[in-house]
């Protein structure tokens, strides 16, 4: 879908848009994700049916994460760099280069920050807010 394309929630769509974005509503069901953003069931199970809706969720999802995912990785560096028991998290990262045992070649300079910037809850709001004008 092209930008000016872009799908345009209704307002009761936007709120249903925000409760569905928060990772602290994954495990509600979907009268509890309703309830919260105060809106029908049905406002749900419509909004669900349009494609430009199921594609601007997974657009913001996307965004979300990939504006989170570098505090992950850098987490998970720590934490495989300072404690045992993380041979998960460990084999991971040595998988995708960022890891190695060898203290000599790690970067430890590099802050994996610096290119991605966090997307705020605010931002997130704004962000549907501007969709719907």
């Amino acid at each position: 879908m092209a930008k000016t394309d872009k799908y345009k929630p209704t307002h009761a769509e936007a709120k249903l848009l925000k409760e569905l974005l928060d990772p602290n509503n994954l495990e509600l069901n979907v009268s509890d994700t309703c309830a919260k953003a105060g809106v029908n069931r049905n406002v749900y199970y419509e909004a669900t049916k349009k494609p430009g809706f199921n594609n601007l969720i997974k657009d913001l999802t996307l965004e979300l994460l990939k504006s989170r995912v570098s505090k992950i990785i850098e987490t998970s560096y720590k934490v495989a760099k300072t404690e045992k028991g993380y041979n998960d998290r460990k084999l991971l990262l040595t998988m995708a280069n960022i890891y190695s045992d060898k203290v000599e070649s790690l970067n430890t300079n590099h802050n994996l920050n610096d290119d991605v910037t966090e997307l705020t809850d605010e931002e997130l709001d704004e962000k549907i807010k501007n969709l719907q004008s």
